[in-house]
């Protein structure tokens, strides 16, 4: 472009195939040439970069990602460089601001470099950090044989240039791959440079994030005890935030807070430590204070957000507003103050429309608190924001059911199938909203496909004692009670078993799954009902009188109480 400096891309690539195509589209009709450096890639990654005109460079992988990029650097022809990854893309909206601060700092022969602003993106959650990523040809060059870093004459620019990353929202095999290759250099590389504090905290970063918590905890506090003194600011910083964080995943809470305040002191504003420092409290059940802490790291995000401040840290919990507001309901909630809950799980949803546990949370407490169209509502809205996981479908179903629209239960039951048609707990509901509808053929059929694969389940079960109890099936149902009184239930299973033979008449056989039942639960009336009506059946008036006495002294009012007095009296 006439009156502006030129670009060069600089890229080293192996079996990039998956990410390549993404990353070179976002960046070619900003730069002027894209110099690659293959490594010895087997996919299409080669085939792909001279698709879109770039001049690609064989180079062999020799540990040492700092001589690959290097060995590209001098094949560039341009003005400036931009490095990226392949699992990296430059923000579309982006593309102009870059070519006008390009013009601006050429203009300044002092400034050699220029930082952007590079967006981890990972499941829940953006980092962010600051990187130089643009340079001055033949002013710079990478040292360090993993997280290299560019060494660069003069002075650097900083920039709010959006670089996205996308390297760790990978498959758990590609992480694991990834963390292997990365802790097995910076290993190699600490071995002759002890005292590097940078790689120190990349160690302790690799450790934290593959979920070696131990390993985390003995490298940082071991760091932290031999270099504090040379440590930088930021160093410092990531070292004791990893180390904090990974003593309170082990439940060492204590000394995670101290080596959170002790960040604070002296950097009060720092996201991710105030975020850690919040999450103890919360583990710790001091709730106000995790909700004051909790505001606390809002109000420094929404700062940041307003006038973003420049830094050499990567910040995890940049795009946690969605969680802090989460747990700041959770805490109401635990607190027992849940009017207060529902704002805090709104704003969660409403800055992260994507995680279903928010929904979740709120449609359970709409549930408590007798809002059933607030509950089905919300749970609507995670069904069309797309998300398909089971629970949403099963509570929604229930929603619909408990309301009476047993059209609308069928319904989200059977999308819920569609989505994972093995899922035994979505076709028995299924198959008990189709008997309540009076589609005992169908339901007998969800049931008879279900209990291929999930002969012992005893929901299953149940609900086909329940079919056969209504087709009049007394000898189905006696299997049905057989078969699940051989698996060993939960207690609460003997309660629906007694029902079942209620159902067809068999008073004694209930009598003895009451009766095994109520010693765990003396309080339920529904049981202790049940149990006299069969005795009345039985002609043991006494002792229904006795149980119906009992179910008088917990609820008076309850609605099976002058059935079961009417019937004893019409006996006697």
């Amino acid at each position: 472009m006439s009156g502006y400096p030129t670009l060069s891309l600089c890229m080293i690539v192996k079996d990039e195939e998956e990410f390549l195509p993404k990353c070179l589209e976002s960046v070619k009709d900003v730069v002027d040439e894209m110099v690659i450096v293959d490594t010895g890639s087997t996919d299409r990654t080669v085939e792909i970069a001279r698709a879109y005109g770039a001049k690609v460079y064989h180079h062999p992988w020799q540990d040492s990602f700092s001589e690959a990029r290097n060995y590209g650097l001098q094949f560039a022809r341009c003005d400036w460089i931009l490095q990226l990854d392949a699992d990296e893309e430059l923000a579309r909206e982006d593309a102009p601001l870059l070519k006008e601060i390009l013009r601006a700092v050429d203009k300044v022969p002092e400034v050699n470099a220029i930082f952007v602003a590079i967006h981890n993106i990972f499941k829940g959650g953006v980092a962010k950090h600051y990187f130089q990523r643009i340079f001055r040809r033949g002013h710079g060059h990478y040292e360090g044989i993993v997280h290299n870093q560019l060494v660069y004459d003069g002075f650097a620019a900083t920039s709010e240039i959006k670089v996205y990353h996308y390297g760790y929202d990978l498959s758990p095999e590609r992480m694991e791959r990834k963390f292997l290759r990365t802790s097995g250099l910076l290993h190699r590389h600490l071995e002759e440079h002890p005292e590097d504090t940078f790689s120190w905290s990349n160690l302790v970063r690799v450790y934290r994030s593959w979920k070696k918590f131990e390993k985390a905890v003995e490298i940082g506090e071991d760091v932290i005890a031999r270099l504090r003194d040379k440590m930088s600011p930021s160093h410092w910083q990531m070292i004791a935030y990893d180390t904090a964080y990974s003593h309170m995943m082990l439940g060492d809470l204590d000394r995670a807070e101290e080596l959170c305040r002790e960040v604070l002191e002296d950097f009060p504003k720092n996201l991710d430590v105030l975020f850690t420092l919040a999450a103890l409290r919360m583990k710790q059940e001091r709730y106000q204070e995790a909700i004051e802490t909790f505001r606390e790291f809002l109000r420094a995000r929404k700062e940041e957000y307003r006038r973003p401040r420049f830094s050499y840290l990567v910040v995890d919990s940049y795009g946690f507003e969605d969680r802090a507001w989460f747990n700041i309901g959770e805490a109401y909630r635990l607190m027992g103050q849940p009017s207060l809950a529902e704002e805090p799980y709104l704003l969660a949803i409403r800055h992260n429309p994507k995680m279903g546990i928010y929904y979740r949370n709120l449609a359970a407490l709409y549930g408590r608190s007798g809002r059933g169209e607030d509950q089905i509502s919300v749970l609507e809205r995670a069904r069309n924001e797309g998300i398909g996981e089971g629970w949403l479908f099963w509570e929604l179903g229930f929603a619909y059911w408990r309301k009476g629209d047993l059209r609308k239960a069928e319904e989200v039951y059977r999308e819920g199938l569609s989505h994972d048609p093995e899922d035994p707990d979505m076709a028995n509901a299924l198959a008990q909203v189709l008997l309540d509808k009076g589609d005992v053929y169908e339901a007998g059929e969800v049931l008879e496909r279900s209990l291929k694969g999930n002969s012992d389940h005893i929901g299953l079960l149940l609900t086909l004692g329940l079919l056969r109890a209504r087709r009049g099936d007394r000898e189905g149902v006696m299997e049905v009670v057989r078969r699940v009184g051989a698996l060993d239930p939960p207690n609460g299973v003997y309660k629906d078993l007694g029902k079942l033979c209620r159902a067809i008449g068999e008073w004694e056989k209930a009598v003895e799954l009451f009766e095994r039942y109520l010693p765990g639960n003396p309080q339920d009336v529904d049981a202790l009902n049940e149990l006299a009506s069969c005795y009345a059946r039985m002609g043991k008036h006494r002792a229904a009188l006795e149980g119906y006495k009992a179910v008088a002294s917990i609820d008076p009012r309850h609605p099976g109480l002058k059935d079961g007095i009417r019937m004893l009296r019409s006996m006697l």
